[in-house]
């Protein structure tokens, strides 16, 4: 990784934090939970973190992964399981720590991430130029 790709992909990771924070705080107060900064900060620096440390091990243990054809079956299965790491970290940790911070029931607290990552999602969207550098 060069250290222009590690400062791009700092830059990226505090805009997550940055933004993340004032969606969680927004959501929280919209549900009346408590709406403090500091916790809102802490849910989505916890959960940022952990999602983009195992982004980086999955793309720094597969970057250099080539499947041929034959191996087909190898390729899939294998990326079927970086999914599916991906999307854990996604879609369990995230409620987890939301449910554990603002003490509420795993049914609210997945929604609740949802719509941080469906908010998220939108500022990535006006954010993806940077990805092109």
């Amino acid at each position: 990784m060069s250290p222009f790709n590690l400062y791009l992909a700092l830059i990226i990771f505090l805009i997550y934090i940055t933004t993340g924070t004032f969606i969680t705080r927004y959501l929280a107060r919209i549900n009346e939970w408590n709406s403090s900064y500091k916790i809102a900060f802490i849910v989505i620096f916890i959960w940022m973190t952990i999602t983009f440390t195992t982004s980086c091990i999955i793309a720094l243990i597969t970057g250099n992964f080539s499947f041929t054809e034959a191996q087909l079956i190898a390729s899939v299965s294998f990326y079927m399981v970086t999914l599916i790491l991906s999307l854990t970290t996604f879609l369990i940790i995230g409620p987890l720590i939301v449910k554990k911070l603002y003490e509420t029931e795993f049914r609210e607290s997945f929604s609740m991430a949802l719509r941080i990552l469906l908010y998220e999602s939108i500022v990535q969207f006006l954010f993806f130029p940077l990805y092109l550098i």
